[in-house]
Parts: C-alpha cells; sequence; structure tokens
C-alpha cells in the first residue's frame, strides 16, 4: 500500500507556515489602534501607584481584538509595577465565583482547597493576603457573560464590600454584549461604577494591514496578490470588522487553493470559502432542538422552561440552564432578568429575532 497519508501536503505550494494563519494565534497588532491602548493604560495606572483605579466594562464585535489588547495592557502593567497582580480569567472556563477565587488566592502564592470552604472565606483569605503582602489585585473577566448567566455575580458583590483602606482591587469586565452587566443587580453596578469602554471592529485598511502581516510570514511568496487580501479586509469589514475572521478566510481560501493543485491564492478560491463559511448553519443537540421547538410557541420564564421540558426529557435544571447558555451563544435565543425590589428576580427566555 502507498503510503499516502505520510506524503500528502508536503509539497505545499501556497502555504509554508500554518501557525501564522491561525485565527487562535490572533497576537497583539500595533493597527493605528493606540488611542485604545492609551485610554485603558491611563484608566488603571493609578493601581500601579497606590490609588483606586477605574473599574471598565470593555465591549465590542467579536474579532475586535479586546482580548489580545487587554492582556498586552496587562502584561505592561506587570512591567510597570510587578507587585501589581495582574490576573486573566475567562469566565465560561471558570464559570463560577469560587473557581476565580481559587485563582486569586493561587496567584497570591496560597493555594487553597475548595471542599469545605465557603466563598466568603476563601474572598476574607484572600483580602487578608493582599493586605500582608500589600499587593494590589487587577482582575480581568473575560467573557463576564459567563458569571452573568449563571447568576454567580458573588465575587463582583464582594468586591463591592472592600473598603477603601483596606485593599486595592480594579476590574476589568470583557464581553461581546454591551447590555450583560443590565442583568446584574442595581447595587453591584452603582458600587463598582463601570466605565464603558467599546473597541470596535477593525477598519479596512487595519484588516489589510494585518492580513499583509501574516500572509507574508504564512505564504510562498508570489503565492498572492494585494487585490486578494483586499478582498478578504472588504469582506471582514462587513463582518463587523473582524480580524479572526479575516485571518480564518486567508487561511482556509489558501488551504482551498493548495487542495485544488493551484499555485496561486484567486479570487475564485476566497469567494468559494467565504460562501462557505456565511453558509454554515448552527448544528444543535437534541435538547437544544427540544429549547427551540418550546420557545416558538412564545417568550416565557425560565421555570415554565424548565417544567415544559422536563416533561419531555428528565435531565437536571442545571444542564437545561446550560443548554440555554449555549443557545444564547450562539445567537438563536436572548434572556433578560426581570427584577422587582429587593427580589432574585425571574428570567425570560424568548428566540432571538432572526435566530432561526
Amino acid at each position: 500500500m502507498e503510503p499516502h497519508f505520510q506524503y500528502t501536503g508536503l509539497n505545499a505550494r501556497i502555504i509554508k507556515n500554518e501557525t501564522a494563519l491561525m485565527a487562535q494565534t490572533l497576537g497583539h497588532e500595533n493597527l493605528c489602534r493606540k488611542e485604545y491602548e492609551d485610554r485603558l493604560i491611563a484608566a488603571i495606572k493609578p493601581i500601579a501607584h497606590g490609588s483606586s483605579c477605574e473599574n471598565l466594562f470593555v465591549h465590542g464585535p467579536a474579532g475586535s481584538g479586546k482580548t489580545t489588547m487587554i492582556k498586552h495592557v496587562l502584561d505592561q502593567l506587570k512591567l510597570y509595577n510587578p507587585r501589581v497582580l495582574s490576573l486573566y480569567v475567562n469566565c465560561w472556563y471558570h464559570s463560577t465565583s469560587m473557581a476565580i477565587f481559587t485563582r486569586i488566592a493561587d496567584a497570591l502564592g496560597e493555594p487553597v482547597s475548595r471542599r469545605g470552604r465557603a466563598t466568603d472565606e476563601i474572598f476574607d483569605r484572600i483580602i487578608e493576603l493582599m493586605k500582608y503582602q500589600k499587593t494590589p489585585v487587577m482582575l480581568v473577566l473575560d467573557e463576564i457573560d459567563g458569571l452573568v448567566h449563571r447568576d454567580d455575580t458573588r465575587v463582583l458583590h464582594n468586591i463591592t464590600r472592600i473598603a477603601p483602606d483596606e485593599a486595592l482591587f480594579g476590574v476589568v469586565g470583557i464581553s461581546d454584549d454591551r447590555h450583560v452587566l443590565s442583568r446584574v443587580h442595581t447595587r453591584i453596578r452603582d458600587h463598582l461604577r463601570f466605565t464603558p469602554f467599546e473597541i470596535k471592529g477593525y477598519n479596512k485598511e487595519q484588516l489589510f494591514r494585518l492580513l499583509k502581516r501574516r500572509a507574508e510570514t504564512g505564504l510562498i511568496e508570489d503565492s498572492y496578490k494585494d487585490e486578494s487580501l483586499d478582498r478578504i479586509a472588504e469582506l471582514a469589514s462587513d463582518n463587523n470588522g473582524n480580524g479572526k475572521f479575516a485571518v480564518e478566510l486567508l487561511w482556509k481560501s489558501a488551504k482551498h487553493a493548495e487542495a485544488k493543485g493551484n499555485v496561486v491564492l484567486s479570487l475564485e478560491d476566497i469567494e468559494e470559502i467565504n460562501k462557505l463559511i456565511n453558509a454554515k448553519e448552527p448544528i444543535l443537540r437534541e435538547e437544544e432542538l427540544l429549547i427551540v421547538e418550546i420557545l416558538k410557541s412564545g417568550q416565557i420564564t425560565s421555570s415554565e422552561l424548565y417544567w415544559l421540558f422536563q416533561k419531555k426529557l428528565r435531565i437536571s435544571r442545571r444542564q437545561i440552564f446550560n443548554y440555554v447558555i449555549g443557545l444564547e451563544r450562539k445567537g438563536i435565543i436572548e434572556t433578560k432578568l426581570i427584577q422587582r425590589g429587593n427580589s432574585p428576580g425571574f428570567k425570560l427566555i424568548k428566540l432571538k429575532d432572526g435566530g432561526v
């Protein structure tokens, strides 16, 4: 048998460094966006000098570079004052306040066991460590939706309890959804006083420069033309200036051209792949399809959804809630927390316009 798998793809005709074309490796790119960085640094710089800084809520469309920019600013803060603990947390991977408290304690040099420990007990220990070590904490909560959608904002609530002379705690929340903090209790929002900070998508010129850099590193010389990069930049610009989309489209188009035996990336390759990407429908599990079917009759409360779902399929409320979160992230449904006075409130769930 011919060792087909072993030798296929060794004689690349267009791609020379695939890593440079991965959207996951979209790092910090200085594309005339220094004004954003300067504003971010000005907002959080006081914490490096022992003063309270602004708490920021950074929002903008997917692929606008929010996370990479904030991480770059955190790196600069670490260099400027290493005594500040700059901690980045993704709230979909660390989706509970307990998990975040544990991360902070670990970073302060005192790992704690979650078993048998209350969240408030761990948080009190964190404050003791911060006071003893004289260590301010700059906490970045990326995809803060993960906490809000689970109604677990204890970490935010506890930060509001800290007296100014006890410890310095700065918070940066990041989300694609500019309205996500409206679901956080009013008292928490009023106390933390998040400053909204919008990072817009890349414009066409910035996208072209981004693609040019990636093409120079990832593609063989003379295997592409500027007009092809310009077309990808145009398509990504129409897609809310999504830099990740631009890099992904370049990579997949180059792969597509190679598979056809071409030695130059063409406009035709780009249009074909763009059509395929935009034609993709979200793949839904059986449980997600059941939720969508229930919501076709109109908006209902979360309790009603759980009751109707469990009449059809017996799984836990927590599992159903996770499927609700997944559908909201896919843009198929939307939820709204309704609060009345000091009551915990309830959640309304409905299909998003154009979601299915």
